[in-house]
């Protein structure tokens, strides 16, 4: 039995990504892109910001991640 309800998917994903993240989100009504600010501290540290993260609570969501580079994987995930 097919389920008539699919639940919203929001699929965020770093900027090497984009392009594959928008084909993703051309196949299907239910997945939404969402952006993330991405930042780095004084110290380096990453700084990332993501807009209306407590709306987010009991959503099904996805992220597409870089590994090109070392320093673009540990980016994308910190």
């Amino acid at each position: 039995m097919e389920n008539s309800q699919k639940k919203q998917v929001f699929l965020f994903y770093c900027a090497e990504c984009e392009d594959l993240a928008r084909q993703v989100a051309s196949q299907s009504d239910h997945i939404t892109l969402q952006t993330i600010k991405w930042r780095t501290f004084d110290d380096g540290f990453p700084n990332i910001f993501i807009n209306n993260a407590q709306d987010l609570r009991g959503q099904h969501v996805a992220f597409l991640a870089s590994f090109s580079s070392q320093g673009l994987s540990l980016n994308s995930f910190l």
